[in-house]
């Protein structure tokens, strides 16, 4: 009987070896983007203000603000449990006003975009000097004024029943955030949405 050639087997034998070490890397490759973390995301898709009215001469604040936003969890395999949630309002970095959004814990589930909002409601507000003017400022030329946030989380990553005992945190700032004001209007909105970033 013939004998079969070495060298074609050996072939075939490298080929097999090859195409198995090729597929270990990609499903190494697939299981590094399944369990990898990510960082949530926020964006601000909507804000409204009424009872707007600002007092320069005594440097106060009153006014309303309803903030609505989009809390993502880009992740495949984790679910995000908070341990805490804040936002706050500024205006050149003085804060106005802050709260806790959605009171923890919560958790949001991997790959899905959780609505969240915030009521912001102030009366007198005291501003350091020259604040109410720059607003004023604003106002008047450019028809909006810019205003800030801030968003402050605690958080663990969990993996079906299972907690990660590190606690990470995050803070992601959303400015501009173009609130149009028009003059002697005591209501204004949002002219786009913002997508917050961590600096």
């Amino acid at each position: 009987m013939p004998r079969e050639n070495p060298d074609y087997e050996l072939f075939f034998c490298r080929m097999a070896a090859t195409c198995i070490a090729f597929l270990i890397i990609i499903l190494i490759f697939v299981l590094c983007i399944i369990f990898s973390t990510y960082t949530p995301s926020f964006t601000v898709t909507s804000i409204t203000v009424s009872k707007f009215n600002v007092t320069t001469h005594a440097e106060e604040l009153t006014a309303t603000f309803n903030v609505e936003g989009i809390l993502e969890n880009p992740n495949l395999a984790y679910s995000i449990r908070y341990q805490s949630l804040d936002l706050a309002l500024w205006f050149d970095n003085f804060t106005i006003a802050s709260t806790t959004i959605k009171q923890p814990p919560f958790s949001t589930q991997g790959q899905t975009d959780t609505p969240v909002r915030a009521q912001f409601a102030m009366a007198r507000r005291w501003l350091p000097s020259g604040l109410a003017s720059e607003i004023v400022a604003q106002r008047n030329y450019h028809g909006s004024v810019d205003f800030g946030a801030t968003l402050v989380a605690r958080f663990r990553y969990k993996f079906g029943v299972l907690n990660s005992k590190k606690v990470h945190h995050f803070k992601l700032y959303c400015h501009p955030l173009h609130v149009a004001l028009h003059s002697n209007s005591t209501t204004g909105k949002l002219v786009a949405l913002v997508d917050c970033k961590s600096v």
